[in-house]
């Protein structure tokens, strides 16, 4: 769990930077971490950046935590890279269908799917590198 957390939160940074650059250079008009810290703006962030990417780092790491204990019991990489993989777009695209397109249409708007299904696709790979610890290895 220590470890999703953790990796989550660097997934959840990495999952913004990679959005952002695959926005850029195939939307030219999107900008992913302006529209994430324009929608903090009322929590007083002077620059919409950094908030966006503190904001990418606490949910990051939640939804690390969350996997790490999900997967808890499976310790080969390539499968947790590839339940990852397959795990973090569907999850993005439910949200993004069901959470962004009700509660808030103009961040729905300014986010463009396919480059945010990209970088969930890197935050999965991300927070599933590195396995949990296993305590049963350690003690005997």
């Amino acid at each position: 769990m220590v470890t999703g957390l953790v990796c989550g939160a660097a997934g959840g940074v990495v999952m913004v930077l990679a959005s952002a650059a695959v926005a850029q250079r195939y939307h030219a008009n999107a900008d992913v971490q302006g529209a994430i810290g324009r929608a903090l703006g009322s929590l007083g962030g002077r620059d919409p950046n950094l908030a966006a990417l503190v904001l990418a780092a606490a949910v990051g790491a939640l939804l690390g935590a969350v996997f790490g204990r999900m997967t808890r019991r499976l310790f080969k990489i390539p499968a947790r890279m590839f339940f990852g993989a397959v795990l973090a777009p569907v999850l993005w695209l439910l949200i993004h269908a069901f959470v962004l397109l009700r509660f808030a249409p103009r961040m729905a708007e300014a986010l463009p799917v396919g480059s945010m299904c990209i970088g969930a696709l890197v935050y999965g790979l991300c927070v599933s590198v590195i396995p949990p610890f296993d305590r049963r290895r350690r003690k005997a």
